[in-house]
């Protein structure tokens, strides 16, 4: 998908990472930041429901579908937001 954006004349930054992981989020975020020099607006729209019938779904299964759901969003929005604020010579 990247080569076709960037074929079609935009810039795009593919990166392989985990999204789970708080510290692989973090170099994310601050990847875009060094190529691009600030990230103003962000889509996290990461997740997934149940792949299952619901009477064989369990408590693994829930817990890795809210992680997927909420704590990957947090991982990015936390560095995100704090990439976006003013710094102190900018206030």
């Amino acid at each position: 998908m990247a080569q076709e954006i960037r074929a079609a004349g935009s810039a795009c930054l593919d990166i392989a990472a985990d999204a789970l992981d708080p510290g692989a989020a973090s170099a994310v975020v601050a990847a875009c930041v060094a190529e691009y020099g600030s990230v103003d607006i962000a889509l996290l729209n990461a997740g997934q429901g149940p792949d299952m019938s619901m009477d064989q779904v369990t408590v693994a299964d829930i817990t890795r579908i809210t992680a997927l759901n909420y704590d990957v969003v947090v991982h990015h929005l936390a560095p995100l937001i704090a990439q976006m604020r003013p710094s102190a010579t900018e206030a």
